[in-house]
């Protein structure tokens, strides 16, 4: 088979399901262009990161680096699968590679290319978030009101730690006008380590579109300090990904502030503009304090010299982004409304134990053995989030706990007005994995084709008799937002 997502017929995906559902262990080979059986492929950084702070968890991701570019047009390979996709095995990523072939990737840009791979260093930074269990547990996840740990571009990313911000939850955005060295607090005024930090292109009096845009973490902080207490420069390193086209930690700064809108340095030319650094994400704890390891920063006095003192530039503008600031407002309401109850799922039968949206987490649904037996008609789980939700979806992607994958059932959809519709539903059979039932397996879900995801409020989903003859778990239900943002899709 050839990588291209655009060659799946419904009478050849139909033909291939049956040989793989006849077959009696799947001969993977190489799917998508860019698997892990392609030969091409690079393996390189660790596939299931941890570690104690999140920078443990990044450096764990060193490394890590696309490949198959002549097959995908770029983006592709581990990053791909891994950042992207959040998957943490190479069987499953070839699991994953071959359904994305016959049923096409719910994790695709529309912008930016034409083969379903995408800039990623957003995505590398919402995946050490996910995998570090931070700001929440499951990430950038709040599981009662945004429904995946994963956000597609700087854009994303920037708003949810203003949403955060006017929740008075887990996120705050310092903007780079905020920064203040007569009264340096970092985590309020100023960066910490594991700051989320953006940049884009600055033409002089504001920053330019998301093609020039890139994300970068703090690794670590140096403040060098006159003997009044001043901050006199800011010394940071960073972790990022899609840097030169992988997991880098080399790149470092002599003074934050100077690589700012107000100072004269910047990371380089790029789309026709230097690019400069636009703010800093602080993730906070349920206490509402800057969650960051104090080793990483370090304060350096030097002595005393004559100083400029720093005034900011007031005329600068503050970073305008016309999408995310016209959806965050119902964004925010909706979370204050709504999302305190969290949404409501209701089942047919008390046998299955179903509550709140799967998450990866604490929240699962599970169908136990015997099911049949008890509910010859079958069961149905209804799921209400309680209002229209704000933002698009354009898919779905299913995480079934591997041991027994379901077949069979139906997945309906409806807006506010109650009237389902329903869904193409992509079934294989389930692979023998080495790692055994500690794995998940994606089964991705398309609701609508790219720029029409409606604004969802009901998900049903029919589980006829037969479709569990054995005990499953249905682990982790991500919502794949419509949105219209994106990245550099290079980064010297």
């Amino acid at each position: 088979m050839t990588g291209s997502r655009h060659s799946r017929a419904p009478a050849l995906a139909l033909s291939l399901v049956l040989c793989l559902s006849a077959a009696s262990a799947i001969d993977w080979g190489c799917h998508y262009g860019d698997s892990p059986s392609c030969a091409c492929f690079v393996d390189s950084g660790a596939w299931n990161p941890s570690g104690t702070w999140i920078q443990d968890v990044g450096k764990a991701t060193l490394g890590t680096k696309e490949c198959c570019a002549a097959q995908v047009g770029g983006d592709g390979g581990k990053p791909f699968y891994q950042m992207v996709c959040g998957i943490d095995n190479p069987e499953v990523a070839d699991f994953a590679a071959l359904t994305y072939e016959l049923w096409g990737c719910p994790y695709i840009d529309t912008i930016n290319t034409v083969t379903g791979r995408m800039p990623w260093c957003t995505e590398a930074a919402c995946y050490w978030h996910h995998k570090a269990g931070l700001p929440y547990s499951q990430g950038y996840r709040n599981s009662d009101w945004f429904f995946s740990w994963l956000y597609i571009g700087t854009g994303g990313l920037i708003n949810y730690y203003k949403t955060e911000e006017s929740l008075s939850a887990r996120g705050r955005w310092i903007d780079y006008s905020e920064l203040d060295y007569e009264n340096f607090w970092p985590g309020w005024n100023a960066p910490c380590p594991g700051a989320y930090a953006p940049m884009r292109g600055w033409d002089g009096v504001e920053f330019k579109g998301a093609n020039t845009a890139h994300s970068m973490m703090v690794d670590e902080m140096t403040v060098y300090v006159l003997p009044s207490g001043r901050v006199y420069r800011v010394e940071l390193t960073f972790l990022e990904g899609n840097s030169s086209d992988r997991v880098k930690n080399s790149r470092v700064i002599n003074d934050v502030w100077s690589y700012t809108p107000a100072g004269d340095s910047d990371f380089g030319n790029y789309g026709g503009w230097p690019r400069k650094i636009m703010g800093f994400g602080i993730d906070l704890d349920a206490a509402g304090q800057p969650v960051y390891d104090p080793a990483r920063l370090h304060w350096v006095e030097i002595p005393a010299m004559a100083v400029e003192v720093w005034h900011p530039d007031t005329t600068a503008k503050v970073f305008v982004d016309p999408y995310w600031d016209r959806l965050r407002p119902e964004l925010v309401r909706y979370a204050l409304q709504y999302g305190r109850k969290g949404p409501a799922v209701r089942s047919s039968s008390p046998m299955v134990q179903a509550t709140g949206i799967p998450d990866g987490g604490e929240r699962r649904w599970l169908f136990p053995a015997g099911l049949d037996a008890k509910e010859p008609k079958g069961v149905e789980v209804e799921l209400d989030l309680l209002a229209a939700y704000p933002l698009p979806v354009r898919a779905l992607c299913l995480h079934w706990r591997a041991g027994f994958l379901p077949q069979g059932y139906r997945i309906q959809w409806a807006g506010a007005d109650r009237k389902y519709k329903n869904v193409e539903m992509p079934f294989l059979k389930e692979p023998k994995l080495e790692g055994g039932e500690a794995m998940n397996l994606p089964v991705p879900v398309r609701l609508a084709k790219p720029g029409a995801g409606p604004r969802l409020r009901y998900l049903k989903f029919s589980f006829p008799k037969g479709t569990f003859p054995q005990e499953a778990e249905l682990a982790e239900l991500d919502f794949i937002l419509d949105v219209v943002d994106g990245d550099a899709d290079e980064n010297p």
